[in-house]
């Protein structure tokens, strides 16, 4: 065999071993890396490390603390910082108002997920979390929409539920053994990423990480915000309830749970939250002109009348809390409750949900009294959407469906 050849074989050799050995390496770097496997010990549970809206927390309770579990999709996750999301906003409420105890609210939110995951969230989490009671967050714009249209999968393992996600969202720095493969050898997909960092492609929502906001923020482009919004527009469509029937048998299973766990001794409340869209005729204007529609078809208060009805008819004593009347009453105020495209609230928006959760389990969780003489302006939760002839008709028609079989 010629020289040159020969030498050219032994750098080809050469090269294909480095390589093998360097994927190795990356490999075992990721293995030894990989996020969550020390973040939940026998002691403490790391939610930070987990990607979670939070710090860390004992997983023992205190004497004079009263922990409430916080669950729900990426409006309970918030894209605020723990002091200014309503988590941190009503624990501080609760706080100036309780004598013997502080009040600490567990942000467990993920992004993402709907009913199936929230029963499966609280089940890993309760378990290994002492608390004292549980908020569950429902988000009327997309909850039942996820479910019925098969977005979300029905079961999730709890420790991936942010596998997905290749960055931080509290610091917004590259999780590297999260980043997406798509190279036979994997320390390809790191330099692929990191020429993309440097570049800059790769990187949080503009105006994440300042101030009260955390890296999940993302503002859509204009195009994407209204897709998004219009997509929506089904769960306010009566017309539209035989193909969300999946939806609400989830919410008849959730609401199923939720009296399990209401009746095993622990105190909870569910939160109706609304979508910008619900709350903001203007929006809604908007978009009926944008893609030509009947503004006259749909119902913004239907989900919520739906859900509460399913509940009542599960289990009457659990607490519904439906923020609608206080974020049409703000808004109209002209306060900015939802972060230009991005759809979830703003820290003002959090700090009136943070204000109502805190006046509405009060007197149901702690006995305290009603703040009479106060000017609660718009922060106080409104009562349960009217019964009309079409919604009587549409939980006629859905609850049969509802029934176990």
């Amino acid at each position: 065999m010629p020289e040159p050849v020969k030498n050219l074989l032994l750098l080809l050799v050469s090269v294909t071993v480095a390589l093998l050995i360097a994927d190795g390496l990356f490999r075992l770097y990721e293995r030894s890396a990989r996020v969550g496997d020390s973040a939940i010990s026998e002691a403490a549970v790391d939610l930070a490390a987990l990607n979670y809206n939070d710090s860390a927390i004992e997983r023992a309770g205190e004497p004079d603390q009263y922990r409430v579990l916080s669950l729900g999709d990426s409006f309970a996750y918030t894209i605020t910082k723990y002091p200014y999301s309503y988590h941190g906003i009503a624990a501080a409420l609760l706080d100036d108002r309780l004598a013997d105890r502080s009040v600490r609210v567990v942000n467990l939110g993920q992004p993402s997920i709907s009913f199936y995951q929230y029963i499966e969230a609280y089940r890993f989490w309760g378990a290994l979390i002492d608390h004292d009671a549980v908020v569950f967050n429902i988000y009327l714009g997309n909850d039942i929409l996820d479910v019925a249209y098969a977005h979300v999968p029905e079961r999730v393992k709890v420790q991936d539920a942010f596998e997905r996600f290749h960055y931080s969202l509290q610091t917004g720095q590259i999780i590297p053994a999260r980043l997406p493969r798509k190279f036979p050898l994997r320390m390809f997909d790191y330099l692929y990423a990191w020429y993309h960092i440097w570049r800059g492609d790769i990187r949080a929502g503009d105006d994440a990480g300042t101030g009260p906001y955390n890296y999940s923020m993302l503002n859509l482009a204009e195009e994407r915000y209204y897709a998004v919004l219009h997509k929506q527009l089904d769960t306010f469509d009566p017309a539209k309830l035989s193909a969300l029937a999946q939806g609400y048998e989830a919410v008849g299973a959730f609401a199923a749970f939720v009296s399990e766990v209401r009746r095993s001794g622990t105190p909870v409340a569910v939160m109706l939250s609304p979508s910008e869209l619900q709350v903001t005729p203007g929006l809604q204007q908007a978009l009926a002109v944008r893609f030509d529609l009947d503004p006259g078809r749909y119902d913004y208060e239907l989900p919520a009348w739906l859900v509460q009805e399913i509940f009542d008819r599960v289990d009457s004593r659990i607490p519904v809390l439906h923020l609608f009347d206080a974020f049409r009453c703000a808004t109209d105020a002209g306060a900015d409750l939802y972060y230009g495209t991005d759809t979830h609230w703003t820290a003002e928006g959090n700090r009136l949900a943070g204000e109502v959760l805190a006046r509405f389990v009060g007197p149901i969780w702690f006995g305290l009294e009603d703040e009479a003489g106060t000017d609660l302006g718009c922060a106080t939760a409104g009562p349960p959407p009217q019964e009309t002839a079409d919604r009587r008709q549409a939980i006629a028609n859905l609850w049969e469906r509802l029934q176990p079989r």
